[in-house]
């Protein structure tokens, strides 16, 4: 790839995200301890306590950390392939459809209707988002979004 300093920067600030903010401080009336949600801290515990019995769906998320590290290290010595630049980009969009998917299954499961949002709904929802969302869950989807980009569009 001929975009291997940008697809570093990507893939590095996807991979950083881990370890940054991404829900704000006192989100949800102090439910979360009052301190801000930072992937590391919530998960690493959750990983140690369950050990082999973590869901594959937690472990599906941390990965997408770790593709983006691999796919930095190989753009730094110029060695990333379009289709794992390609995968960390789509992957944080694909475990979501993922998680959507598995909801949906569950509500329907239970009996449950599955909402249908309208346009006043996910103007609330994105108010919501822009409230309490940090700089980490911008990092991981705006890198996301740049490793697509140029997975698609890199001449190289």
């Amino acid at each position: 790839m001929r975009s291997n300093a940008a697809v570093a920067l990507g893939g590095g600030a996807m991979a950083a995200s881990y370890f940054l903010p991404w829900i704000a401080d006192g989100f949800a009336g102090g439910l979360l301890g009052g301190s801000a949600v930072i992937p590391h801290e919530a998960l690493t515990p959750l990983v140690r306590d369950r050990g082999a019995e973590t869901p594959v769906e937690l472990l599906g998320f941390i990965a997408t950390f770790a593709l983006a590290g691999i796919v930095t290290v190989l753009a730094l010595v110029n060695a990333a392939s379009r289709i794992l630049v390609l995968a960390a980009g789509a992957a944080p969009f694909a475990w979501l459809g993922w998680m959507f998917l598995r909801l949906r299954d569950g509500a329907s499961a239970a009996g449950l209707p599955m909402p249908a949002p309208d346009s006043a709904d996910l103007s609330a929802l994105w108010e919501i988002l822009r409230e309490v969302s940090q700089i980490g869950l911008w990092a991981y989807l705006g890198a996301a979004v740049l490793l697509l980009i140029l997975a698609i569009a890199d001449p190289g």
